[in-house]
């Protein structure tokens, strides 16, 4: 089985948990408001987008993100954990939302990232951009900081500051975007599970994996 057969039955089965999770979703939310209209799955993950698949999962959790926002910052640690602890059951997808106008590092950040990710090392310069965010979120030059993080983490550091000078990524982050908003983001992180719109905190998104995992 070839790599585009594999991502496109990940897709497929990603598809499918979204679209039968969106009824028992609204009703698992229903006591808070939530975006009960029918998503189109392919708005929430599309074949390219950076997945983190679970073997046997139930529950897809879909992020809008924005590498420089300090809510998506403090967000962080508590979706790891999620990802972490339920490394089988939960599907992690991550979606580019960059807000130039507030954050002029997050359009570079998420260059970065999907540089690293061209390197099969996306994930590692994800959690690097995230642990280190107040380093690098107000720096004039963050160019070198990233050059550096891909150093660290061994990338081909040529071929890394050639995708990032070219903006190799830049229609990907723009569809992103453009998907997420088609599909009502408006702020940072906004998060989706099984294809409905979580209005929730961050802070309430483990209770709400628990009680769909129950």
């Amino acid at each position: 089985m070839n790599n585009e057969t594999k991502t496109l039955i990940s897709i497929g089965a990603i598809t499918l948990a979204i679209l039968v999770g969106v009824i028992y979703a609204v009703s698992v939310f229903s006591n808070k408001p939530v975006e009960t209209k029918q998503i189109d799955p392919s708005l929430l993950v599309r074949s390219n987008s950076n997945i983190r698949p679970a073997k046997n999962a139930t529950i897809t959790l879909v992020e809008f993100t924005d590498l420089q926002c300090p809510a998506c910052g403090a967000a962080y640690p508590v979706v790891k954990q999620i990802v972490e602890d339920h490394k089988n059951d939960v599907t992690f997808v991550v979606r580019n939302f960059p807000l130039i106008n507030i954050h002029k590092n997050a359009f570079p950040a998420a260059l970065a990232a999907e540089a690293a990710g061209a390197q099969g090392k996306y994930w590692e310069m994800y959690d690097k951009l995230y642990e280190t965010q107040n380093a690098w979120s107000e720096n004039k030059d963050v160019r070198a900081v990233f050059i550096a993080y891909a150093q660290e983490l061994q990338l081909n550091e040529e071929q890394f500051t050639k995708d990032f000078d070219e903006q190799k990524f830049k229609d990907k982050i723009n569809k992103d975007v453009a998907d997420g908003n088609a599909v009502g983001v408006n702020a940072t992180p906004t998060f989706f599970i099984n294809g409905v719109k979580f209005e929730g905190s961050y802070i309430q998104l483990p209770a709400a994996i628990e009680e769909l995992l129950q």
